[in-house]
């Protein structure tokens, strides 16, 4: 049975009812889920996650829940707080996460003042500190204490008290989600409130949101190279050091997916997020949109964008311009992944349920519906689709009606992306392995 740190690694929390990726935890209750944590204080109770809008909790150990097992683990376990090292510039490094901690508590301030407090720090010679995410600030609480609930050691005036994450609470983004060192558990205020502080940077193997590059969602590389991870925007010229990143922004909620045009980089995330990148000077700036559900893709023929994203919301983005409107989509279905094909002039996506969609401007959607399982990618060259799904399964077609379904040996292999790369001739497949 995991232990609490490890069932939140899996929380999502960008989303709510189910706090989870369905795309790979498709049968998840909005429900407690044993960990095999006990609470400090209390050892007739244990600690949980409930994957439903407050993911932390914990409750008497005679209550019957859901389970969910896990076996393996490597480089960057969770409950090893014989990590810390203490520092004489003031910051204590986490040698299992290669996160640096700020060691001071800082006074009381709202959530937007701590995003500003830390983004302005200059400390132990570093100048890119950042509000840290709800699963950095949670690894360094020590659920056998209780006030405070940290290595005391380490953090010699940690507060027994509430402290802020970047982790803005997906059902309700007035408030933020930060963790009660009073016990360890995740607790949500109203982001107007006044609380305590402790600024992060860095990051490596075994973090949450670092700057390992197979940590990035999205990369993308123009003038400069640019990434995005969690809720978090990076860039630099030097593709080879990756020490050398600057941090641009931080943002909500998460990012999900960027691509280039006319203007610069469009990027879209949760909450209805629209963010543009002038390249020449690193401006952001936000595109207003009328949702705030999740969008998870973005597809350009140069001039016009397709935003696509949560229960099949379609959005045609004008560039250099913030004109943005609705397309009717026919389709209920989260639509996950669009490409836009130059030789047909078209635009083709796929949906959560199976469903491939098609658009070219002047025409209305089409929708076929070609598996019964989760779609994830869609790449098209030449006459040729080719479309990837969850348990491994890879959908190839000719003509874009008649689909070959090939699975891979391993039915744990879930496709995430597909690409294809001219100079080599060859599909190139990425996807991540359950264990």
């Amino acid at each position: 049975m995991p232990t609490r740190e490890e069932l939140r690694s899996i929380v999502n929390y960008g989303s709510y009812d189910p706090a989870i990726n369905e795309r790979y935890f498709s049968n998840t209750m909005s429900s407690f889920y044993w960990s095999s944590t006990s609470v400090a204080s209390h050892s007739s109770f244990a600690w949980g996650v409930s994957f439903g809008k407050r993911p932390d909790s914990h409750i008497s150990k005679s209550g019957d829940y859901f389970v969910r097992a896990v076996r393996g683990g490597q480089c960057g376990s969770f409950d090893n707080l014989d990590n810390l090292v203490i520092r004489a510039d003031g910051t204590v490094k986490d040698q299992t996460t290669g996160l640096i901690w700020q060691q001071e508590t800082t006074d009381r301030m709202s959530w937007k003042d701590a995003l500003l407090y830390c983004q302005n720090l200059s400390l132990g010679g570093f100048c890119d500190w950042r509000l840290p995410n709800i699963k950095e600030l949670s690894s360094i609480a020590n659920l056998n204490r209780r006030n405070s609930a940290i290595d005391i050691n380490a953090f010699t005036d940690t507060m027994s008290s509430f402290y802020w994450s970047s982790t803005s609470v997906a059902s309700n983004s007035s408030y933020a989600r930060g963790v009660g060192f009073h016990d360890g558990d995740g607790y949500n205020y109203d982001k107007s409130k006044d609380y305590f502080v402790r600024a992060v940077r860095g990051g490596q193997c075994g973090s949450f949101d670092n700057l390992d590059i197979g940590s990035f969602k999205d990369l993308i590389i123009i003038d400069k190279l640019y990434g995005i991870s969690g809720s978090n925007i990076y860039t630099t010229k030097d593709y080879e050091n990756l020490e050398n990143f600057i941090h641009l922004k931080q943002f909500d909620s998460n990012i999900n997916a960027m691509n280039f045009n006319i203007f610069g980089l469009l990027a879209v995330g949760n909450n209805g997020q629209i963010i543009r990148i002038k390249i020449k000077d690193n401006t952001i700036d936000t595109i207003p949109v009328n949702t705030n559900k999740h969008l998870f893709d973005i597809a350009t023929d140069g001039f016009f964008s397709i935003i696509v994203g949560k229960q099949g919301i379609i959005i045609i983005h004008i560039h250099m311009t913030e004109n943005t409107s609705m397309l009717p989509s026919n389709t209920t279905s989260d639509i996950v992944n669009i490409q836009y094909d130059v030789e047909s002039s078209h635009y083709y996506a796929v949906s959560s349920t199976g469903e491939l969609l098609s658009f070219s401007y002047g025409t209305n959607w089409s929708v076929q519906k070609i598996a019964d399982i989760p779609l994830t990618g869609i790449h098209k060259h030449e006459n040729v689709f080719v479309i990837t799904g969850m348990s491994g399964n890879l959908l190839v077609s000719s003509d874009g009606s008649n689909f070959k379904t090939i699975q891979i040996p391993n039915k744990y292999d879930d496709f995430l992306a597909i690409d294809y790369r001219a100079d080599v001739k060859i599909d190139i497949l990425i996807y991540i392995k359950m264990l």
